[in-house]
């Protein structure tokens, strides 16, 4: 019997796919020869291999790891190989046979990808090479881009037509600042890729389409006349602008809540599942418990909200330059009704813009973001029929807004005007980034969409429910802020513009307020806002000599504030009136009120896109960069998913080792418990209250008085000043059993939440420091409170203590009860001043091992101590008596501040008296 011809292979060890093996086959050896001339580099691989590499299903992952191998310069010698694989994919393109040509798009798609971001010597001319040649990059561009727009428009399904797109992003932005974009400039996509947003059976699916129009619309928009540009313009296919619509809305939701994934902020109701589970008791709860979204420590959140949004937030460009073009759309993205389950597109944005606000200070991307956010609906508010309606009961919606950053603004439930909400958002805007490096532009939007809607609401007389003192209050705070800052603030670029909106503002609503506040109670609320704050509006005009500049109307809120004072003054033996009296004189005022406003001070200049270029150029450049991630292009880490996360956790118990190297890379996105323990193990999590190293000197025994260096840590500083940066108001003293203001204290005050981590921690330190001073069961610590010296500004001669022990109030700790001020702490936050000493005149220095010329303090001219303020040092003095009278001894000034700024923290410890 012959032997059979046939023989056995050796199985292979490893099987590998026959496209990898053609992967491999089509890029080897060739990697440093010179290039073959563009007849051999064609004839290279014979049609067979051509025809098998397009039928098989494309191993992306395996052709990105190939390439990846490659640098530049690497690329450029493979010439013949990289141009045989784009001519013949265009060339399998043209043909459009099903199956080969969605192999070839997704084969293009994952090509570009790792070809264009390579760094090149010469990005155009090197790309060119590699993909073309120069002789050819016409005719092969030309067909390439033409079959592309035939396949979008189309093709023979929703998927290779979605391919067709993704190859388009890919190209598109990967080589953005090079030549080979105006071969999509020359070819119109427009209409394919309308048509195949109308065609789309999703929002999801019309997000690349969108955000590549967003790209080429911008495409050097400003160096020529971009015909993208020119399309929005004259678009009016409303069907495909409503699917438009409903993916910007689907896109803003998604992008909100992985905000919320962080950070869970809407208050949760009474429920009897939420009753059970704070007290241990949730798992006898009836029926499914919700999802718990984890708590994350301040630290990891915060990094956590540093890398969002996500890259979806493409979808802003282009929602913008729809905005900017296009009536009908704005017309359809303010009046859509939402889709069952679903919320309205224009609540979706808004809040989206909410979130991008309160966090808009953690990275630029966020800030450009939120700056294009709000370029839309500054777009929205100056078409004064869009205004109209945002105005009006027809725009009534729910809208979700941030309350993920104290302070909060009254939360609202329900449906309610459009326009209450955008004030809303613009308040917290003004109320969360207040920075000494002030983001100018986005606090001029921000107030400068503001004056629209109230300009509308008083030529208009349209007067809607809203908290306006919130809104008057915000105002106010920011133009404190901008006087004690001014030196840090003042060389800012287009500051004068957000000064005289601001002052023009406060200004317009004074002389107009009648036209659009609901009752004349919040007319007189705001008269009183102003009367109160009237020395920090003669400090502030004068500090920027607003009075000089004929376009702002610092005089008119000048001169009320002048009008009213001499009313008070006048007032004779009731020189200490309460705010109801005040109020009374306020309305008394207005009969003899004159207020003089400038002409035009309802008016603002209509957005011009020019004047925002620099930044539209930057956020095409984000964009690109998200583009990327969207298609996973970009080379950028991003936060494992959680399986993966389990796996790594999982092996860490095999391999110890392997888990202490990599964990301290994932320690950001690993639950607490998994997260490597810090350096220190005797250091706590960033949310705990953290023992804390401070030292003290006896300074005085009787009285007791005690100097504590180091009592704040630097952090804590900053986040006290942001927790009550927002609430500063005049200083006022306790006298005739009253508060009220005088002129013996005439610094500003800020009460600080309780609930606030860092004020509790802060607390709980004070409350250990005293020991057995206080019982934790009896007595208590009173609210906390910064206060702020500018220039010129003084507490003269005054005790803590209170002649007469006073009554604990309904609703508080302790109802009933008597209490007094047992001690006090004075810890300062800010020392950027001079002067500004704390003045002891009754102690002396005889228990100090210091002498009185110590830098810390000194003795003063007319007798005692005078402490210097130095930022994160305190003061702690004992207030009482053992009979529980006040000690005359501990009667202390804070000297005047001669220049710069003084912030300061009052704590007074409570004891209690049955």
């Amino acid at each position: 019997m012959e032997a059979s011809p046939l023989t056995q292979q050796a199985r292979p060890e490893i099987f590998q796919q026959k496209i990898v093996k053609l992967y491999e086959a089509l890029f080897q050896v060739r990697r440093f020869t010179f290039p073959h001339d563009d007849a051999d580099a064609e004839n290279d691989k014979p049609e067979g291999f051509w025809r098998e590499f397009f039928l098989l299903k494309p191993d992306r992952p395996s052709l990105l790891n190939t390439l990846d191998g490659f640098g530049p310069d690497d690329l450029i010698h493979l010439q013949p190989q990289t141009r045989q694989l784009f001519f013949r994919a265009v060339a399998c393109l043209k043909k459009g046979n099903g199956t080969s040509v969605l192999h070839a798009l997704e084969t293009l798609t994952t090509f570009f990808s790792a070809v264009l971001p390579k760094k090149y010597t010469n990005p155009s001319s090197d790309i060119i090479a590699v993909l073309a040649g120069l002789d050819h990059v016409d005719t092969v561009f030309t067909d390439f881009v033409g079959a592309l727009d035939s396949i979008i428009r189309n093709g023979n399904t929703l998927e290779i037509r979605q391919r067709a797109v993704e190859v388009v992003l890919s190209i598109t932005s990967g080589a953005y600042q090079t030549s080979l974009l105006t071969y999509f400039i020359q070819r119109d996509l427009f209409p394919a890729i309308m048509k195949f947003i109308q065609d789309s059976n999703s929002p999801d699916m019309a997000l690349e389409p969108f955000t590549l129009l967003g790209l080429l619309t911008n495409y050097n928009k400003f160096e020529f006349q971009n015909p993208y540009q020119l399309r929005l313009n004259d678009f009016v296919n409303e069907a495909a602008i409503q699917k438009i619509v409903r993916c910007v809305g689907q896109s803003c939701k998604i992008l909100r809540g992985q905000y919320i994934d962080i950070l869970e902020d809407l208050p949760e109701g009474w429920s009897l599942s939420h009753t059970l589970s704070m007290i241990g008791l949730g798992k006898i709860t009836p029926g499914a418990r919700p999802n718990q979204k984890p708590n994350h420590d301040p630290e990891a959140a915060k990094q956590m909200f540093a890398k969002l949004p996500g890259e979806e937030a493409a979808v802003l460009l282009g929602t913008y330059d729809f905005s900017h073009a296009n009536k009908l759309f704005c017309f359809n993205l303010v009046t859509m009704s939402a889709e069952k389950g679903e919320e309205q597109p224009i609540s979706s944005l808004l809040s989206l813009t909410s979130y991008l606000l309160q966090h808009a200070f953690l990275s630029n991307r966020a800030t450009n973001y939120a700056h294009l956010s709000l370029m839309v609906f500054r777009l929205l508010i100056e078409d004064q029929l869009l205004c109209k309606r945002i105005c009006s009961e027809e725009s009534k919606v729910a809208v979700r807004l941030c309350r993920q950053r104290q302070p909060y603004l009254p939360i609202v439930k329900g449906e309610r005007i459009l326009a209450t909400s955008v004030l809303d958002t613009m308040v917290d805007a003004i109320n969360h980034n207040l920075r000494r490096r002030l983001d100018v532009s986005l606090y001029t939007l921000c107030v400068g969409i503001t004056l629209r809607i109230i300009s509308y609401l008083s030529r208009s007389r349209t007067r809607i429910q809203y908290h306006w003192s919130e809104l008057f209050r915000s105002l106010l705070a920011l133009i404190r802020f901008l006087t004690t800052y001014a030196s840090d603030l003042k060389s800012l670029s287009h500051f004068e513009t957000l000064l005289d909106l601001v002052v023009n503002l406060l200004a317009l609503s004074l002389s107009a307020g009648e036209a659009f506040l609901p009752t004349p109670a919040a007319y007189d609320d705001l008269f009183y806002k102003v009367v109160e704050s009237g020395e920090i509006l003669v400090k502030f005009r004068d500090t920027y000599s607003l009075s000089k500049r004929p376009s702002n109307s610092i005089d008119t809120l000048v001169n009320v504030t002048a009008h009213y004072k001499t009313m008070l003054d006048s007032g004779g033996s009731k020189k200490n009136l309460t705010s109801t009296q005040v109020a009374e004189v306020i309305k008394q005022g207005y009969e003899t009120l004159s207020i003089q406003t400038k002409e035009g001070l309802d008016g603002w200049e209509r957005y011009r896109e020019a004047d925002d270029r620099a930044l539209l150029k930057k956020m095409a450049r984000a964009t690109v960069m998200d583009v990327k991630v969207m298609l996973g292009m970009s080379r950028l880490s991003r936060p494992p998913s959680i399986s993966t996360i389990a796996k790594i956790a999982l092996f860490a118990f095999i391999s110890p080792w392997l888990w202490s190297f990599i964990s301290p890379i994932l320690s950001p996105y690993l639950p607490h418990a998994l997260r490597p323990a810090p350096d220190d193990a005797s250091t706590y999590p960033e949310h705990e209250c953290r023992p804390h190293r401070y030292s003290t000197e006896l300074v005085s025994l009787d009285p007791l008085l005690i100097y504590i260096e180091n009592f704040l840590r630097p952090s804590e500083i900053t986040e006290l000043l942001e927790a009550g940066e927002r609430a500063f108001s005049p200083s006022t003293v306790f006298k005739n059993g009253r508060l009220t203001g005088t002129a013996d204290r005439t610094s500003s005050s800020a009460g600080l939440p309780r609930d606030n981590p860092t004020v509790d921690c802060v607390l709980s330190r004070a409350q250990g420091f005293m020991g057995s001073m206080v019982d934790p069961n009896k007595d208590d610590i009173g609210p906390p409170q910064l206060v702020r010296y500018t220039a010129g500004q003084l507490f003269n001669k005054h005790h803590d203590w209170y002649d007469t022990p006073q009554l604990t109030r309904k609703g508080m700790r302790g109802h009933g009860r008597t209490w007094n001020r047992v001690a006090s702490f004075f810890a300062i936050l800010e020392d950027n001043c001079k002067g500004g000493e704390t003045w002891f005149p009754y102690i002396d220095n005889t228990h100090s091992r210091r002498d009185d010329t110590h830098h810390l303090w000194r003795a003063h001219e007319e007798g005692g101590l005078a402490f210097k303020p130095i930022a994160g040092n305190a003061l702690f003095w004992v207030n009482l008596h053992g009979n529980g009278t006040g000690d005359d001894r501990t009667i202390h000034a804070g000297l005047t501040v001669t220049e710069g700024l003084k912030t300061a923290m009052n704590i007074w410890p409570r004891k209690f008296y049955d």
